[in-house]
């Protein structure tokens, strides 16, 4: 079934064995990405001690830490945390193949490659920019029977899920989501990376701020020494490079979180470079540290401000609340119907045995790899709507309000007894929940819920 998604399955089975251990609560799979994240910091401290000493690498994990998009995916269900742990562990394993010569280390180097594409194919610009460092370094030696060897390793390990990546590419060539970047696709990077707004939010006193930090930033990029040049390259090759391949004729893919090791990377170059450039006095060190730790609190602020939001849709998802309204209004055992699979997949987890979540077969169109599940389960499909209905006198039924009209129920003849407007949604269609009864009465209870 992971072959049909547009991700490797590597996440997907550890956090099957995760929430076998923890529970399927939220809060519990959620705590895998915690993991991760710590696992990442932990790493990169070790990697920048060795490479710089012991006072850099303190202020640049002390700024990563502080990363406002490493706190966000930090307790995300996504692969995100992972992907950066496992990039951090192999650049600390690099370093020591590269400082040692030994060959275990370029053998564990390329098991980690292996592993970072088995969870996220975007890990691979990482390698990438660990390549272009390496010819950097090497140069006409490049070739070395250990280096080899290590990437040897990555391709034989990656080899077997090979047949599923070219079908998945091939998939998303056909056409996908993500819209054409733009130039406020560079600034929203930038802007996400210290302020967790996209430009268009960074309005008043933040515009100034975030001006003066583009503006240090630059100074410290210009004066950091060849001895950060790995960082440099993981910090700007890889967006460089997934902006340069969603360009047409090729299919947009340039979403941040899809290389937020490069952003969690920047607080890296930033403290690395306050810690270890000459400014003439102290204080201008601790100006910039409070400037750029500052710039990640309101980061961090705006993550929790702004909440579980989604900034491609423009929305939040709130089925929670909209289960729990329901639930309060309703008796048990009536089932809630969604009006979309989409819906379905946020409602279903809050489901239970009084108020079970269903969706209606005939309503989907299995398109994407994401209706796989859907499609070859039965798990709340409602095959049989007619014959659903003759069995429960009331039923739920939610979705999205229309612009201009009503939500509308796929069959005649039920009366609305209750219906609900839950406006939680941002600059999207507020939800809609009606309770419906076979049973004669022309009685509405109609309220909006904020």
């Amino acid at each position: 079934m992971t072959m049909v998604d547009v991700h490797p399955p590597l996440y997907y089975f550890l956090l099957k064995l995760w929430s076998m251990l923890f529970g399927y609560t939220d809060y519990g799979m959620r705590f895998m990405s915690v993991f991760f994240g710590a696992i990442a910091i932990v790493f990169a401290w070790q990697w920048l001690k060795r490479k710089f000493g012991v006072k850099p690498a303190l202020l640049a994990t002390l700024l990563m830490t502080l990363s406002p998009m490493l706190i966000r995916y930090g307790q995300e269900m996504r692969m995100y945390t992972m992907a950066a742990a496992i990039i951090f562990c192999s650049t600390y394993i690099l370093q020591l193949a590269i400082d040692t010569k030994q060959r275990k280390y370029w053998i564990i180097y390329g098991i980690l490659m292996a592993l970072g594409m088995w969870t996220h194919y975007f890990t691979a610009l990482i390698f990438l920019a660990h390549l272009a460092y390496l010819v950097y370094i090497y140069r006409k030696n490049i070739f070395q029977k250990d280096i080899v060897m290590g990437y040897a390793t990555a391709v034989i390990l990656y080899l077997p899920w090979l047949p599923a990546f070219l079908s998945q590419a091939g998939e998303v060539q056909k056409g996908f989501w993500i819209g054409d970047p733009e130039l406020s696709t560079v600034t929203d990077y930038f802007a996400m990376i210290t302020l967790y707004r996209e430009t268009s939010g960074v309005v008043g006193w933040l515009v100034p701020l975030i001006l003066v930090i583009f503006g240090c930033l630059i100074f410290i990029i210009r004066k950091l020494d060849k001895k950060t040049m790995l960082l440099k390259f993981m910090t700007f090759l890889p967006p460089v490079l997934l902006l340069l391949i969603s360009m047409p004729p090729l299919t947009p893919m340039f979403i941040d979180r899809y290389v937020i090791y490069s952003m969690i990377c920047l607080s890296l170059v930033v403290g690395i470079g306050i810690a270890t450039i000459k400014f003439g006095h102290k204080v201008t060190q601790y100006a910039m540290t409070a400037l750029f730790a500052g710039a990640s609190i309101i980061g961090i602020a705006n993550v929790y401000t702004i909440g579980n939001y989604n900034f491609i849709t423009n929305s939040r998802s709130d089925a929670k609340a909209l289960f729990e309204y329901v639930v309060v209004n309703s008796e048990k055992g009536q089932p809630i119907i969604s009006d979309s699979e989409w819906l379905y997949y946020d409602l279903a987890f809050y489901g239970n045995e009084q108020h079970p979540v269903y969706f209606v077969d005939e309503l989907v169109t299995y398109k994407w790899g994401s209706h796989r599940p859907l499609e070859w389960n039965n798990f709340g499909k409602i095959t049989d709507l007619d014959e659903f209905l003759a069995e429960h006198e009331k039923v739920w039924f939610v979705g999205s309000l229309p612009k201009g009209g009503d939500l509308e129920f796929p069959r005649e003849g039920f009366n609305v007894l209750q219906a609900i407007t839950l406006d939680v949604n941002v600059n999207q269609a507020p939800y809609r929940a009606l309770q419906l009864s076979k049973l004669a009465g022309d009685y509405v209870i109609e309220y909006n819920l904020f």
